[in-house]
């Protein structure tokens, strides 16, 4: 069992929202691989903002309940805010469940993509040459996702070893407004799409390094100045 075997139990809500979030990040990706040659043309500014708009609606009507559902979940005083002690629970959760997401979308897509390139070597080598690449290919797939889970394992490990620290680093960085208590709307801000503070979350509990904070980044401006592209050249 994963790290993050428990936290269903512990957070049903938040957990609902990763398995609604995983549904709808693999339609999105399926989405832009399929139009992946027309984002690299002039109509690739439509496919981002199409992409976008779609995910800020999917948080509103399905991401957002089940956050605020959550939130209710983690406030156990029903003092309509999160004060400390709650805080450190929600952070474990969201930690596991983090690493359950992240490891089930990296095997959903990476299984879905396979079956899809045996699909172009059956047409180009012939059924048996592909099956040979399909079993190369799954193996090799295995090892990758296997070091991924003991990388995040560790990560999870170091988190627990340094569950103070990190607790109060991750506060600070969902209470903006600095009153000690974390608000609804500081909650809910936080995962919004639109927001770069989940990764700023995740590098402070550390299930997320710097550096692939930054490459997150970079990835989402190249993505929108692609678009940005594809609108000048209409």
């Amino acid at each position: 069992m994963g790290s993050g075997a428990s936290s269903s139990k512990d957070a049903p809500h938040l957990a609902e929202y990763f398995k609604k979030l995983k549904a709808k990040t693999e339609t999105t990706q399926e989405q832009m691989m399929d139009v992946g040659l027309a984002m690299l043309a002039s109509g690739g500014a439509d496919h981002v903002k199409k992409a976008k708009e779609e995910m800020l609606k999917w948080y509103e009507e399905e991401g957002k309940p089940c956050l605020t559902k959550s939130f209710e979940h983690h406030d156990k005083d029903k003092s309509g805010v999160l004060e400390n002690a709650e805080a450190k629970v929600f952070f474990l959760n969201l930690i596991q469940e983090t690493e359950t997401f992240t490891l089930a979308l990296a095997q959903s897509m990476a299984q879905k993509g396979l079956t899809l390139s045996i699909e172009m070597m059956k047409a180009m080598m012939g059924a048996a040459d592909a099956k040979k690449m399909e079993k190369e290919a799954k193996a090799e797939i295995k090892k990758v996702l296997d070091a991924q889970k003991k990388d995040y394992d560790k990560r999870i490990k170091d988190y627990k070893d340094n569950k103070e620290a990190r607790d109060a680093d991750a506060f600070k960085v969902m209470d903006t407004s600095a009153d000690g208590k974390i608000q609804l709307s500081e909650f809910l801000e936080t995962f919004n799409p639109e927001s770069d503070k989940q990764p700023v979350l995740l590098v402070a509990l550390g299930f997320m390094t710097e550096q692939e904070r930054v490459q997150q980044e970079q990835m989402k401006m190249m993505a929108a100045e692609g678009g940005a592209g594809g609108c000048e050249q209409q």
